[in-house]
């Protein structure tokens, strides 16, 4: 059971809406809904609440995407959170922008918070929120790949964050709430909301 939710992205203004921050926009989504307030702990921001009987944490780290491991690990040894009971969200360029997938496991896929978190925990092992943030093949992407996930979102995209963080939101409800296996039948088959 999920214990642990953390929303990657960048800390500062410059970066609150750029593509990379798509887990902090989301984790803010879920906080807000859940009527929650965040502390600075863990080197992060950290809200707690609970679900289902047990007690559960939100993480956005601030310790800038490629340490985001040391935000994480610091949270998850404090508390004894097992990698399996961890979900983290993140921007993803292997999908269009608004695609949500629900993974149980991966590599870092060349995600720099990903791979500094499987470091910190000793493993890769522990759940993803996969955001879509792409619209070009990586081979187009490859060269400027840093300069796009550090850009804003388009006027466009940035029109359709409200929706697209509160599915996000809906999702990981559902896995605290049902489970994560049966959140993943119900959102990664689902249509994206760009049309």
């Amino acid at each position: 059971m999920l214990s642990l939710i953390v929303g990657l992205g960048n800390p500062g203004d410059k970066y609150k809406l750029t593509r990379h921050n798509i887990g902090f926009l989301s984790i803010d989504a879920l906080a807000a809904r859940l009527g929650l307030e965040f502390r600075e702990q863990f080197s992060g921001l950290c809200a707690d609440f609970i679900a289902n009987g047990r007690k559960c944490y939100l993480l956005k780290p601030l310790t800038f995407m490629n340490l985001s491991g040391e935000s994480v690990g610091a949270l998850a040894r404090y508390y004894k959170i097992e990698r399996a009971n961890i979900a983290v969200i993140h921007d993803d360029l292997d999908f269009p922008f608004a695609r949500l997938k629900l993974r149980n496991a991966g590599s870092d896929g060349g995600h720099n918070g990903l791979k500094s978190i499987i470091a910190q925990l000793g493993g890769q092992d522990f759940k993803r929120f996969r955001m879509g943030v792409g619209g070009l093949p990586r081979s187009e992407l490859r060269e400027y790949m840093a300069t796009y996930v550090l850009a804003n979102f388009t006027a466009d995209e940035q029109a359709k964050l409200p929706d697209y963080t509160s599915r996000c939101a809906d999702a990981v409800m559902c896995a605290l709430n049902e489970g994560f296996d049966v959140a993943m039948n119900k959102f990664n088959t689902a249509m994206s909301l760009v049309p």
